[in-house]
């Protein structure tokens, strides 16, 4: 029997990226379109309004628009997870109670931010969000954007509490160890994603379902041989397409003095660099600098020779 807990998102899922227009309206068949060619480079799962698809900058009615375009377009093709996480817990059970409606098959809530609520307050958002809507939800845990780390522990009640059915794991500077401890604590049946760019092959390797990052969305089909060969237990050949993609990881993940590149700027440009328009991101963030789009290009176009 189906666990109607868990979600069927698993190997290169992809945060997708939004695409806008020059007035920054969403471009709906651009991002449309942009997801055909995800899906036929091999990304096995969709995750809209996320992060990486600038959800912070939208409004309510931008990412319930937003959220039926992609399940009316793809969701009979690809598990698709809804972002549905906001600051108030009102709009993250109204966000969530959407995604049910409109026939997602999980949604993924990051821990509410920028106030820095209590540990006691993260918990009665996530049991008011249970309550209220029957549908697999992966926390998002990402202390850099929230300023609270959830400790395993923590992470382990939710689970056997039945608040959750998965996580995305974003540690600081990467880290992937988590994944072993979560895996032994909440058994197969807990999703396990890695959601930063650096150590996906270490995740991998010690238990994670998959990874979720927004370098999908710009070399979706070497990410997904990197998840495909680990998760087939061909370590040496998941060793080999690491290498081919790791100047791309320490590009994106070692900044200058000014804090760049920008990650998101990197997904973009990127894109544009090798002949994919998609747009810029809404401000404040930029696109990439002339000197950062060479760079970007000559990285990309390496990792396609191969």
């Amino acid at each position: 029997m189906e666990d109607k807990r868990k979600s069927r998102l698993k190997g290169a899922v992809a945060p997708i990226i939004t695409v806008f227009n020059s007035d920054e309206s969403i471009d709906e068949k651009g991002t449309i379109e942009h997801a055909k060619f995800l899906l036929e480079n091999g990304i096995q799962g969709l995750i809209v309004n996320a992060s990486t698809g600038e959800s912070v900058s939208m409004t309510v009615e931008e990412r319930k628009r937003l959220a039926e375009l992609m399940i009316r377009e793809l969701g009979d093709k690809v598990p698709v997870c809804i972002g549905t996480g906001s600051y108030r817990t009102k709009d993250t059970i109204e966000l969530s109670k959407h995604a049910k409606d409109i026939g997602a098959d999980s949604i993924m809530v990051i821990v509410p931010y920028y106030m820095g609520p209590s540990k006691t307050q993260v918990l009665e958002h996530y049991k008011e969000l249970a309550k209220s809507v029957d549908i697999p939800i992966l926390l998002y845990d990402n202390p850099l954007a929230t300023g609270i780390d959830m400790r395993v522990q923590e992470i382990t009640s939710y689970f056997n509490l039945k608040l959750i059915s998965g996580i995305k794991l974003t540690k600081y500077f990467g880290d992937p160890s988590q994944v072993h401890d979560l895996r032994y604590l909440c058994g197969e049946e807990f999703n396990i994603f890695y959601g930063a760019d650096s150590c996906p092959l270490e995740a991998l390797l010690c238990g994670a379902d998959g990874w979720i990052s927004g370098l999908l969305n710009l070399i979706p089909k070497a990410c997904r041989s990197l998840c495909d060969a680990v998760l087939a237990g061909k370590r040496d050949e998941a060793c080999e397409i690491w290498e081919r993609i790791l100047p791309l990881v320490q590009f994106d993940c070692f900044l200058d003095d000014d804090r760049e590149p920008h990650w998101l700027s990197l997904i973009k440009s990127g894109l544009e660099a090798i002949g994919y328009k998609v747009g810029n991101p809404r401000k404040p963030v930029l696109p990439l600098s002339p000197e950062h789009k060479k760079k970007i290009k000559s990285i990309l176009l390496k990792i396609a020779d191969h």
